[in-house]
This record gives structure tokens, C-alpha cells and sequence, in this order.
């Protein structure tokens, strides 16, 4: 679930023991130790903004929430770009007042949510409020009570305040829950993470802390001393090499990628702002598809840009 914090869900009834552990999975690990019913009915993946999306529409198809233009089923993007717009923070734009969504004065947002197009900034507002308000967090904790039996949460450290605060619903309502994380990989700041409270929620709700002190990443002597040093803050020294039969390059620039060698691919070249820019990563992921069978990075950037909405449109320059 996305870059990814990730949930598992069933609607079996409820259990009682919690734990926490720190290394996260995905779902190609879960069908390969448990096999491709873990992930079909009742079971569920998904990203927290989808869950979140899930939970609006409860409210909504409940009448419990009224949507501008009455809409119940709501197309959500990433961002606004994907019909063309670039609006700034919208956090101020969306209020609650009587059961009602109420959008502010500009005309054209207006006109896109009453056609039910929004993004997850736009739900994330809405929910923030409607947990505010004693009804709608009963009926979202209810829900949560009702439809959950069992709750997995990836990255935990990446969760924001929202994230959090859903998690400490489905505790309170004695649903199993597990969060996996490592404070190390906490990379959303820039986006409200709030790391430092984890900590409280775990020692709030009495998790079991599991310590993972073994990784798949790093298997030489020489990997794990690296990640040892890294995470005791010892200063490290790496040797230089030859790049021949190196599987996977990094660098801290794009640029640096592009001028390491011919036999280094990079799978972008930076985020895309105009529409050559855009034009130029499709070309690329056709590549990176033929050699590495991998989308190149910012691949959605570069179709909102352009106005793609199609995901399946990449695809067919093979045909």
C-alpha cells in the first residue's frame, strides 16, 4: 500500500492480542508465505488514503455526510493536476457545517468537487472535521468496529496525526492490530509524519514490541558492518570500484546517473514540469519497460501532466 503505508484488513470477528514488529512486507511476500487467498476476500492491501476514501464514502452513501453536488461515489487523484489545475494548500477550502461539505468561493474548485473530483488532500480535510464532531467519529468508530477484524500497518513512523488517530480507533474498539515500522526509514515529514508520537501510541495501548535484528537487505559481513556503523552514527568509509557488474546503481542526483557510465539506465530523470518534460519520461518508460521491466519513476507525474488519465495508456506504445 502507498510508498507505501499499507493495511490488511478482514471482517471476521474481533480478537484481543496486539503486536508491534519492525520490518515491513509487502503484498508479493504475503502471496508468497501465505498464499494468494491472504489476499482475496475478506481480506484486503491498500493504501491508508484509500481506506480513507473507503471511510468518506461510508459517511456519504450514510447520508451521514452531504457532498458538494450530492455526490457519493468521488474520483480521487494525487493531485490537481490531473485535470489540469494547480490549486495551492486547499486545507482552508473545506468546512462541515450541518452535515454539509462546504467548499470556499472559487468557482472552478467548486465545480470539480460538485462533479465529485477531488484528491486525498481534500478527503484528509474532510475527515480531520468529521472527527471533530462527537456523531461522525461515533459512526466512523463504529464502522472501524463493525467491518474490521484484524488491522496491519505498514510504516508506521510515515503516519501522520489522521493515520494515527484511526489506528487508536481500531485499539479502542479491541480490534488485532499490528503496526511494523523503523524509525530509521521515516522519509514523510513533508508531509505531517509524526514519528515521535509512535512511541506513545505503542506504550498507550500496550503493544508487544517484536525487534527484527535481521534484514534481507543486508546479507554480507560487509552490508550488515555498513548498517551497523550507519545506525551507531560511526563514521563509515567506502572504497571506490568499478562499475561493470554492479546490479543496481544509487546517487543523490539524477544527474549523477546519467553521467556514470553507458551501462548505467537511471529510471528518470528528475520530476516532470512541462509537457516535453512529461513527453520525454514516457519515451523513457518504454526503455526501462523493454530492459528492466520497470515503470520509470514519476510515470503518473508525467500522465497528469499531460492530462493521461488513462494508467493502462503507457502500455499500449508496445502494441
Amino acid at each position: 500500500m502507498s510508498r507505501s503505508r499499507a493495511l490488511s484488513r478482514s471482517t471476521w470477528p474481533n480478537a484481543q492480542r496486539r503486536h508491534t514488529a519492525s520490518e515491513p512486507g509487502n503484498a508479493g511476500a504475503l502471496n508468497t508465505r501465505w498464499g494468494r487467498t491472504a489476499l482475496t476476500w475478506p481480506h484486503r492491501v491498500a493504501t491508508i488514503d484509500a481506506y480513507l476514501h473507503d471511510l468518506l464514502g461510508y459517511l456519504l452513501r450514510h447520508g451521514l455526510l452531504t457532498w458538494p453536488g450530492g455526490c457519493v461515489e468521488l474520483t480521487v487523484a494525487d493531485s490537481w493536476k490531473a485535470w489540469g489545475y494547480t490549486y495551492p494548500d486547499t486545507s482552508s477550502w473545506l468546512s462541515i457545517i450541518d452535515g454539509e461539505v462546504v467548499p470556499c468561493d472559487i468557482t472552478t474548485y467548486r465545480d470539480h468537487l460538485e462533479q465529485g473530483k477531488c484528491t486525498h488532500a481534500e478527503i484528509r480535510t474532510v475527515l480531520n472535521q468529521a472527527l471533530e464532531n462527537h456523531a461522525l467519529a461515533d459512526a466512523i468508530s463504529t464502522h472501524i468496529k463493525t467491518s474490521i477484524r484484524a488491522l496491519i500497518v505498514d510504516e508506521i513512523f510515515d503516519a501522520n496525526e489522521l493515520d494515527l488517530r484511526l489506528v487508536s480507533m481500531a485499539c479502542e474498539q479491541d480490534i488485532k492490530t499490528t503496526i511494523i515500522g523503523d524509525p530509521w526509514q521515516a522519509l514523510y515529514a513533508f508531509r505531517g509524519a509524526t514519528p515521535e508520537l509512535v512511541h506513545k501510541l505503542v506504550s498507550r495501548y500496550g503493544f508487544i514490541s517484536c525487534p527484527l535484528s535481521e534484514s534481507f537487505r543486508f546479507r554480507s559481513p560487509e552490508t550488515i558492518l555498513l548498517a551497523e556503523c550507519l545506525r551507531a552514527r560511526k563514521p563509515v568509509e567506502l572504497s571506490a570500484g568499478e562499475g561493470e557488474k554492479v546490479d543496481v546503481a544509487l546517487a543523490w542526483k539524477w544527474q549523477s546517473l546519467w553521467s556514470a557510465g553507458t551501462e548505467i539506465l537511471p529510471l528518470s530523470f528528475g520530476p516532470p514540469h512541462t509537457a516535453a518534460e512529461s513527453a520525454v519520461a514516457l519515451l523513457l518508460n518504454q526503455l526501462t519497460q523493454v530492459e528492466f521491466g520497470l515503470s520509470s519513476t514519476f510515470l503518473n507525474d508525467a500522465l497528469r501532466n499531460l492530462g493521461i488519465l488513462d494508467p493502462a495508456a503507457p502500455q499500449r506504445l508496445f502494441e
